[in-house]
This record gives structure tokens, sequence and C-alpha cells, in this order.
């Protein structure tokens, strides 16, 4: 029996398909640093609680933005343990793969050896399943073109081995250019994107032209980042401090930076709500209708709680009472990242 009581969570219905749930629970730094058990309960315990969505991939390597000599655990380019891990887990949970959806990516650190339809088999197998509901395309590198790449993703789209593809941080423009080249070759469509977004980083996701120009062309935003690795959940003081005892994301802009002064007052008004200060960022994306879902990682059953009392808090104060609450928190003035 799970630690999480079950609770009616919302679901969304921005990808063709099944709803998905808008919280949804992502791998990358938690199930490989945690007991291979406890990564079995919190993915039942997930389940349970009604979350269908669970995010996963192989390593592509450190960003360049990253001091491997820090990280207290290796993270080789092409490692694949975080899929068996999750794989493994899966399995344990007894659960009917139609009953979740498993979302991956694919990477560019051995491209084109190494075709993008070969790392979606080598995820197949390490996942043992037969299809990825979702998978992200990463970022193009210099001298990588788009068509290649979309040929290739819209081929496993139409294969079945891949249900719905999208990207991780492509520019607007080429978004545009991978949509309109499948309308012109009747090409499986890009679904959605894998964008940062906080309560602290709400650009480019709620830039209104980003915005209705994803909504024109079909492309729902999967939300990520969206505790700034960490940053969020009032145990660190100052970005810098994060930076000492976890990898987070890369932030080009300093967003994290430039809210360190206002950590405090963040905290006081999630302590003001009764909530944690995860749940009250949580809550702010699910304020925000048109995503996807919003991605948290998760490595205690109280992480998990917290993940799910975002949903209660906004039934409880509704969307209008979070942001406007929230508002001095916003980061509008500083530079869009991608």
């Amino acid at each position: 029996m799970s630690e999480v009581e079950e609770d009616t969570l919302i679901y969304r219905n921005n990808l063709p398909g099944q709803p998905i749930s808008a919280i949804s629970i992502g791998s990358w730094q938690t199930f490989e640093r945690i007991p291979f058990r406890d990564t079995v309960e919190i993915i039942a315990a997930a389940f349970d609680s009604g979350i269908n969505l669970i995010d996963t991939a192989r390593y592509g390597g450190a960003p360049d933005h990253v001091d491997t000599d820090a990280l207290s655990y290796p993270i080789p380019a092409g490692s694949p343990h975080c899929e068996v891990i999750v794989g493994r887990a899966l399995q344990e949970s007894g659960r009917d793969r139609s009953e979740y959806l498993i979302s991956d990516k694919v990477w560019f650190d051995s491209y084109p050896e190494t075709t993008l339809a070969q790392q979606v088999d080598d995820s197949l197998l390490c996942l043992d399943t037969s299809y990825l509901d979702m998978v992200c395309v990463q970022m193009l590198p210099q001298g990588v073109g788009p068509v290649d790449v979309v040929r290739q993703m819209a081929a496993l789209a139409s294969s079945g081995r891949v249900l719905h593809w999208g990207f991780v941080n492509w520019s607007l423009e080429q978004v545009r250019d991978a949509v309109d080249l499948c309308l012109e070759e009747d090409l499986e469509p890009p679904r959605f994107t894998e964008l940062k977004y906080s309560v602290i980083r709400r650009l480019p996701v709620e830039s209104g032209s980003y915005a209705t120009a994803l909504a024109e062309l079909g492309v729902a935003v999967h939300a990520a980042n969206c505790l700034e690795g960490g940053f969020l959940t009032g145990r660190w003081s100052s970005a810098s401090e994060v930076s000492k005892h976890r990898m987070p994301p890369e932030d080009r802009a300093r967003i994290r930076e430039a809210f360190t002064p206002k950590i405090a007052d963040f905290n006081a008004v999630a302590t003001g709500v009764g909530v944690s200060p995860a749940t009250l960022a949580l809550a702010f994306t699910l304020t925000n209708e048109s995503l996807l879902s919003s991605l948290v990682g998760v490595t205690r059953m109280s992480q998990l709680r917290d993940a799910l009392a975002a949903e209660s808090l906004l039934g409880e104060l509704g969307a209008e009472a979070i942001r406007a609450m929230l508002e001095p928190f916003a980061s509008d003035g500083l530079p869009v990242e991608p």
C-alpha cells in the first residue's frame, strides 16, 4: 500500500489520444541516485494517485555547463542505466502498458553514425516496451539540418514505435519549418515541445506571440525545470549553493541568480498559504491550462506528496489568485531562453 492517498487529479487532452495527468514524473538525476526499492514505491504511488506519464532518457553526457569533477556520480555519454531502472520499476508496478505513458529523448552525441531510429530501438530494449508514447528531439547541433531529422522522427511515428514526437528547446523558426515540411510531405507532425517553465521563468512559454504560434501549429508544451533544478523547493538559499550539490539545468539568462534576493519572500508566501515552496511553485505551472503536463523529479515520498498538494492548492485558491500572489516573482524582463 502506498503512502500517498488516491486523489482526483487534473487530466489534460492537449495531445491526441490518452488524457495525460497535469503532473508528470521525471527521472533525470532521481532514480539512479536512490535505492531501486524506493523507485518502485515512488512510481507505484504515483500511479495510485493518478499520475500516468513517466519521463526518462539515456544520458547524452553531462551538459557543457556542468563541472563533472564535482558530481557525486558519473554520467557517461550514452549510458542507458536510467532507462533500465525505469523499465524494471514499471514492470514491478504491475500496471498494464496501456495505463501509462512513457516519454523519452534522442540525442546527437553519436549522430549520424547512430541513427535516431537506432536510439529509439535501444530505448525500447532498455525499457522492455514495444513503443514510446512521446519522444523529444534534443536541440540541433551545428551542421545538422532539420529536414532529415524531421523525416526520421515522422517515420518512427508512422511505424508505431513512437506515438508522438516533439522537440527540446527548438526555436520557433525550427518548429515552424518542421511543421511545414510535414504538411508538404504528408508526414506525421510534431505534437509537443519540452521547454523550461516555472514561476520565475515564464518566457518563452507565456510570450503571447510564441504561445499563439505554438497553438496554431498544434504543438503543446511539456513544462520542464518547474522547480528550477531544486532551487524552488526551499532547501537552498542561492543559485550557487544548488550547483554545489546538484547538476541544475543550464541557466544562460541567469534567472535563478536574479531570483536569489527574493527567495525568502517566496518561501514566506508558501508558508502563508500553508504549503511547501515546491508545492506553491508547481501549483503556479498548473494554472497554465495550455500545458501538456508539468514535469517534476521525485526521490522521496514526501516530494510526491508536495507535488500532489499543488493540485489541491489550485482547487482551493484558484488559478487567478495563485497567479496574482506570485506576480512579484515573474522574470519577464530577462532574456528569453531558448
